[in-house]
């Protein structure tokens, strides 16, 4: 039977993101670091040094996997997933956060082997549960996700 065909069909759904997640950095890295520098009683520049490190690996680390995922979502079901909503969003930070947060502790880990591993856990948790607090304030103070989905809407004016 059938179905209804979007233009942006081929676009994956994390590619979508991509932009956000980039421009995401640029307030996650010196706010994670004000974390750090506080819990972990370090110099600003130390601090800002750890955190842009630990930011860039989980984010590229992310947007390998993200990309892998589309491709495997595209390929198996000629879909990149539903479209992206304001819940979606929101439901997906949760595993994003416990990513982030193992992928950026065991980077500083590895950078800061001065540092005691239950206190770099602790901010780096600290760091990164403000940084997707500001993230999910975003979801939903802005206009660029819907709170529903629009798909079964924009089904039944092409029907008609």
């Amino acid at each position: 039977m059938p179905t209804l065909a979007f233009a942006n069909a081929g676009i994956g759904y994390f590619m979508i993101a991509l932009p956000i997640v980039v421009l995401a950095l640029i307030p996650a890295i010196p706010l994670e670091a004000l974390v750090l520098q506080a819990i972990l009683r370090l110099s600003l520049q130390r601090a800002l040094s750890l955190s842009l490190w630990a930011n860039l690996r989980s984010t590229l680390i992310g947007l390998v996997l993200g990309i892998a995922i589309d491709v495997l979502l595209m390929a198996g079901t000629g879909s990149a997933g539903p479209e992206p909503t304001k819940g979606a969003a929101t439901a997906m930070l949760v595993p994003l956060f416990l990513f982030s947060w193992w992928i950026e502790h065991r980077a500083i880990r590895r950078r800061a082997t001065d540092l005691p591993g239950r206190r770099v856990a602790l901010a780096t948790g600290a760091a990164n549960l403000l940084s997707y607090a500001a993230m999910l304030a975003f979801v939903w103070t802005t206009a660029f996700l819907p709170e529903r989905s629009t798909m079964s809407t924009r089904a039944q004016v092409s029907e008609a």
